[in-house]
């Protein structure tokens, strides 16, 4: 019980950290970030239950929405502050809004999280899948991703976001009974989604606010392209699974 408690009081305080700023300034734009962080201490506290309970099943559906709430908070933030650093870093490189499909983008991966919640499966989860991957990947399209190649900072956001689509893609295809394991679509969610966006946001985040230069040392590139080989290490045993598993 207080190994429960201690791990709750991490979702609680930041609610806490995050939602005081917000409701002083009126950031109303920003309230939905307090409901998905809301919902994910509420996944962390079912867990704990379920846990108790010894129902490995609901525990497992629990672990699930919390990896697709975090994901969510990349489709969120992400799709806000790329397309800006994209911009100063590039000195300014053609990027447009595209207002339908970032509309979209949340509401389809929260859609996704809703699934996962009320067990849906098969063909109805495959196609909820596919559209929220879908939407993120054209999502991409007026960022300018290719303007960032000389750019690791920024580059690794694009790459973590493009991971969103692709791990949402690849769950589209093992719902729909293609030879894909699921584990393999949530490993590309985990470790390409949600490990490489926060390496890239912890180092660029660190430089920025101690008052350095906002360039990758050979060390940062160094990390930054093995969590690029990350994921798609993992995703070698769809084409190697001897090879893999050795």
């Amino acid at each position: 019980e207080w190994v429960a408690v201690a791990v709750m009081a991490f979702p609680v305080a930041l609610i806490v950290a995050v939602g005081r700023p917000l409701l002083a300034a009126r950031s109303r734009r920003n309230y939905g970030i307090l409901v998905v962080l809301g919902l994910l201490a509420l996944s962390c506290a079912l867990m704990h239950l379920q846990a108790a309970a010894g129902d490995a099943r609901a525990l497992l559906r629990c672990v699930l929405v919390s990896v697709h709430l975090l994901v969510l908070l990349n489709v969120v933030i992400g799709g806000r502050v790329i397309p800006m650093f994209t911009w100063a870093a590039t000195r300014g490189a053609p990027i447009h809004g595209w207002p339908l499909a970032d509309l979209l983008a949340p509401v389809a991966s929260f859609a996704l999280m809703l699934a996962v919640a009320l067990s849906v499966s098969g063909a109805v989860f495959a196609g909820i899948a596919a559209a929220a991957g879908a939407i993120n990947l054209l999502r991409m399209i007026p960022w300018c991703s290719r303007a960032t190649l000389r750019v690791p900072l920024v580059l690794v956001l694009h790459v973590g976001y493009a991971w969103i689509g692709i791990g949402q893609l690849l769950l589209a295809a093992s719902a729909a009974g293609l030879p894909l394991a699921e584990s393999t679509a949530l490993h590309a969610l985990t470790i390409g989604v949600i490990g490489t966006m926060t390496l890239g946001m912890m180092v660029r985040v660190a430089l920025g606010h101690s008052g350095r230069a906002v360039v990758a040392s050979r060390l940062a590139t160094l990390a930054i392209g093995l969590m690029f080989l990350a994921p798609l290490a993992r995703l070698s045993a769809l084409v190697l699974p001897a090879r893999y598993w050795m």
